[in-house]
Parts: structure tokens; sequence; C-alpha cells
């Protein structure tokens, strides 16, 4: 929300787009250049014609703003009124007039319109894009911390796999070279795996307990004993069985 603020100040000084001084010059030349145009046309075609004038009017509300754009439309009227008078009759007014002058006004008040929804159009852009870079901003930033969770919890993964085969080579070795013999048994008492130890206590290789069960080298005398525990292995009641 820090960023709203100076964002929101630019969008309303961004209506005065030229500096002070320059709005009351143009609505000062803007009038000059139309008289100028207005009197070459003349001289051309022999009538007056003040299109010139609205344009110079619009031109002065558009870019100079609303005081800029009446001052124009003065000095618009002004110079109009110079067309039909002397300096003897300069104060009266002539009826035919009036119409050129109404339109004057309908055009800076046209152009006033115009431009104040232009502006508004342009605030509103303004304040749509800076919320849009806001959101964009905190989702950036939540995306980038959810990132640097998922960084995180991939490294403390790496590590625990990186102990648990660490764990389980040292298990490895141990049972490997271990002279107590070691003998893993499946659920359903079949022999898994069985250290050299284990084989040559037994006299069987490997590849032969595999297809053994636990009972099946069990002297005869102890073969109850050694179903009562493979069913107490079965139902989850031991984890391991020293003879």
């Amino acid at each position: 929300m820090a960023t709203a603020v100076p964002q929101q100040a630019r969008a309303e000084t961004s209506q005065q787009a030229l500096p002070v001084a320059l709005r009351w010059l143009l609505a000062i030349v803007a009038p000059a250049a139309a008289l100028v145009l207005t009197l070459a046309i003349r001289r051309l075609t022999g009538s007056p014609t003040f299109f010139s004038f609205y344009i110079a009017i619009f031109i002065s509300v558009w870019f100079g703003g609303r005081g800029a754009g009446w001052l124009s439309a003065i000095l618009a009227a002004l110079i109009l009124h110079s067309f039909f008078h002397g300096p003897a009759d300069w104060a009266s007014l002539r009826w035919d007039e009036i119409p050129t002058f109404l339109a004057f006004i309908m055009s800076a008040a046209t152009a006033d319109v115009l431009s104040s929804r232009r502006y508004r159009t342009e605030n509103a852009l303004r304040a749509a894009r800076d919320r849009l870079e806001l959101s964009v901003q905190e989702r950036t930033a939540e995306l980038r911390q959810t990132n640097e969770a998922l960084a995180a919890e991939i490294v403390e993964r790496a590590r625990a796999e990186e102990a648990l085969r660490a764990s389980e080579l040292r298990w490895r070795r141990m049972y490997e070279a271990s002279s107590a013999g070691m003998a893993l048994i499946g659920l359903d008492g079949f022999f898994i795996a069985a250290n050299a130890a284990f084989q040559k206590m037994v006299d069987y290789s490997e590849d032969e307990l595999r297809k053994l069960t636990a009972v099946d080298i069990t002297p005869a005398d102890d073969k109850p004993t050694t179903v009562n525990v493979i069913a107490e292995f079965g139902a989850r009641l031991r984890h391991e069985y020293q003879a």
C-alpha cells in the first residue's frame, strides 16, 4: 500500500500535462494563430470563416485545461467582435455575432466535457494498472516464498535421503561383515536374504534359502516355537528374533 500513494498523486497531477505558463500561453497563441489563418482565408476567398477558432478553443481546453480553454474562447469572441465593429462602435453588439459566440461557448463546453472524460478514463486506467502492479508484486512475493519453501524442503529431503542411504550402507556393511548369523524372513516364513555367517551356519546358500522357510531348516523339536515366532511376526507382535 505504500506505493499506492505516490501513484495516486501522480495520477491526479497528470491532468496538468503542461506547465502553468505554457497552458496560459497556449490559450493566447491558439486564438492568435486562428486569427492569422482566418485572415489568410479571408484574403483568398473574400469571406471570413471562424472554423479555425473552434479548433483553437478545443486545443486550448484539451491541452491547457478548463481555465485556458475559457480564456481562449473569450479571446476568440473579442477577435470575432472586432470583425464586425470599428473603433467607434466597438462597445455595441450585433445580433449576427451571437450565434458565433454561442458556438464558441459550445466548443469550449464540449471540449471541457470530453477532456474531463478523458482524464477520468486515464485516471481509472492508471488506478487499475497500479492495483494490477500491486497484485502482481504480492503474487510474486507469495510465489517467491513458496519457491523458497519448496527449495528448503527439497534440500531437507535430500539430506534425509542421504542420511537414509548412509544408514542403509552402514547396516549393509555390518550385515555382510558380521560374524553372527543374520537372516531376513518374510511374513510368509520364506527367507529373503541371509549373510555369509548364517549361510555357513545352516550350510545353505542364499539362493537355496530363498526356496525354504524358517520352519524347513528348524529341527523337529523346535518347529512349534518357529511356527509361533512366524505367527507373531505376521501379527506384528514381533519385529526380530534372536536364537
